[in-house]
């Protein structure tokens, strides 16, 4: 960033994809990005990009939420945005498609 401020970025889903398009392009860019991952392996090749932090949780797990808001908190930083591209696995969200013969 030109002034000096850093800005602190949450991105969900970070371990591939459109989530892991995203951190590597702001982490280039000079934002600190917190990249969620669910798993140890993603973690650790999330942490070899510069700029990126891994977190490791669960979007639907309130107990690792929390410790991963006590992370970012805990770097102080604080928060310019964020980016929430966890997904659940489920279309539809728990609404049951409707079958057709």
């Amino acid at each position: 960033m030109d002034n000096g401020t850093v800005r602190s970025v949450l991105v969900t889903g970070a371990s591939s994809g459109i989530g892991n398009a995203t951190a590597r392009y702001l982490a280039e860019r000079g934002c600190l990005v917190f990249g969620t991952v669910r798993n140890e392996k993603a973690a650790a090749e999330l942490g070899a990009i510069p700029n990126v932090v891994p977190v490791l949780l669960d979007v639907t797990k309130s107990n690792e939420i929390a410790d991963g808001v006590r992370k970012v908190t805990d770097a102080g930083h604080g928060l310019y945005d964020l980016v929430h591209n966890a997904g659940l696995g489920d279309l539809g969200m728990g609404c049951p498609a409707k079958r057709t013969a």
